[in-house]
């Protein structure tokens, strides 16, 4: 563990001084109320590169310019709040994301959290839940990706220390990142399915690396063949047809009618209802 105040920037961490102060007068916080300009900043500088399930978004500026980005989210599970919050799961939220830029001074995450919380105070929020991860997270030629942390601002905040999450074992994959266990169970049950040996070689995360990986002779994928056209035609990828090969492709779309739906979550269900209903294909299906 390092003695600092980790910031962000492209997604590449630095570290400020311990006991540095934030110029109060140079910064101010303030609800983003939409939700692009948050996604875009989280995607661009935390290491995760994803957004999360947002209900509240508030951003830090330093004279108007955008410096840091803290998301409240819901999480795949109510009962991570209930478990830990009294009343229904709406009352409470998740810090999803948090991410400050390298220029913001050491003990700026733990002012803007304060500024952020009286915000959700007036938003009828109750409770807030965030979790840390200690373990630090290495490449195959041992590079530190992400060296961990242990909730200090959290603490610093008044938060108060519930204890571990369930024990679990992490599949670091080569360029550092977790391979998520429910992934592999339904990989392994699909291929188990057709008495099929395999083995993984890593978890892709967009077509693209799965064309590169190919491109590279690591292995075969079974890919849309829209997303292969042009290297189709260029020649750097070669279409191999399977006698009785057969993908049909059916989309489903399952959401939780009497669950919290973000306002961006309930215009995608209507237009996934629309674009759907005249085709006769494609289900949306409230549970």
């Amino acid at each position: 563990m390092l003695s600092g105040n980790q910031r962000w920037l492209k997604k590449r961490a630095s570290y400020r001084p311990a006991g540095e102060l934030i110029r109060t007068e140079e910064y101010d916080v303030a609800p983003i109320l939409d939700n692009q300009t948050a996604k875009d900043f989280v995607v661009r500088h935390h290491y995760s590169g994803t957004f999360p399930a947002a209900r509240f978004r508030y951003g830090l500026y330093r004279r108007g310019e955008l410096s840091g980005v803290a998301v409240f989210s819901h999480p795949c599970s109510d009962r991570v709040l209930t478990s830990v919050f009294p009343g229904e799961a709406k009352a409470s939220v998740e810090l999803g994301r948090f991410v400050l830029l390298d220029e913001v001074p050491g003990n700026g995450e733990t002012w803007m959290l304060a500024r952020c919380f009286e915000f959700l105070r007036s938003s009828g929020i109750s409770g807030v839940v965030s979790f840390s991860d200690p373990m630090p997270r290495t490449t195959h030629q041992g590079k530190i990706v992400l060296p961990g942390h242990v909730g200090t601002i959290y603490a610093a905040h008044n938060g108060v220390y519930l204890g571990r999450g369930e024990a679990r074992t992490l599949k670091i994959l080569p360029d550092g990142r977790s391979f998520n266990h429910r992934a592999e169970q339904k990989i392994r049950r699909r291929f188990d399915a057709h008495s099929t040996r395999w083995s993984i070689a890593a978890e892709l995360w967009s077509f693209e690396n799965v064309k590169d990986f190919v491109q590279r002779e690591v292995g075969l994928a079974i890919v849309p063949r829209i997303t292969v056209a042009r290297e189709l035609a260029a020649g750097t990828l070669v279409q191999i047809p399977v006698k009785g090969l057969s993908v049909p492709r059916e989309t489903q779309m399952v959401f939780r009618d009497q669950g919290y739906l973000s306002d961006s979550s309930r215009e995608f269900v209507e237009l996934m209802k629309v674009f759907a209903a005249p085709r006769g294909r494609g289900r949306v299906t409230a549970a």
